[in-house]
């Protein structure tokens, strides 16, 4: 994970409390006083997960309750708050290109979703469904079996805001045309504006 910035950070920090998986290093946050005020930026990895039911996965959903305790815990209504981050999970069905197919699997279960929307719940907003309420758009393709050509993939990457952040964002897109580069990642990346 990483954040670049032409604004100086006051502040960088490099995990929160109780991270099971800290020495994996996929946490930074940087505060910054911006234009639109001061503003705390995260950008996060949240494991995959591996199989449902293996130790990958309790650690995975454990990271999540972690995470979302430290956001609860430093909750402020003075300062907006941005998380950009490959959650590794796809909150709805249409962020999925197959959801009765998929609903057992890793990335779009029903536990893991409960603990992205808990999140969302707790004062924050999916700047891409603000802007694209309806449009069926993926971030990530699997490289196997044709997934990018077929369109078979699922939207797990994202850029969520405190909602007082909400009235300053213009747009939100997924970069397509990053994944037909050559040799790119399996991810395309997910673009805020904000004003």
């Amino acid at each position: 994970v990483a954040i670049l910035s032409k604004i100086r950070a006051d502040e960088v920090k490099t995990e929160f409390p109780n991270n099971p998986i800290a020495d994996q290093a996929r946490f930074i946050e940087c505060s910054f006083l911006s234009p639109i005020g001061y503003i705390k930026v995260i950008s996060l990895y949240v494991p995959n997960g591996g199989d449902v039911g293996s130790d990958k996965y309790d650690i995975k959903l454990k990271f999540y309750d972690c995470f979302t305790d430290y956001l609860v815990a430093h909750k402020s209504f003075d300062e907006k708050k941005f998380i950009c981050s490959d959650f590794n999970v796809a909150p709805f069905e249409i962020d999925v290109y197959e959801p009765k197919a998929l609903e057992n699997l890793t990335c779009f279960t029903y536990e893991e979703r409960k603990k992205l929307r808990t999140i969302l719940n707790s004062g924050f907003a999916d700047n891409y469904r603000i802007i694209h309420p309806s449009k069926q758009e993926f971030s990530w393709w699997d490289y196997r079996a044709g997934a990018f050509e077929q369109n078979k993939g699922m939207r797990i990457d994202s850029i969520i805001s405190s909602t007082n952040a909400v009235s300053h964002l213009v747009d939100c897109v997924i970069d397509y045309e990053a994944r037909t580069k050559d040799k790119p990642s399996d991810h395309a990346p997910v673009i805020a504006s904000y004003e």
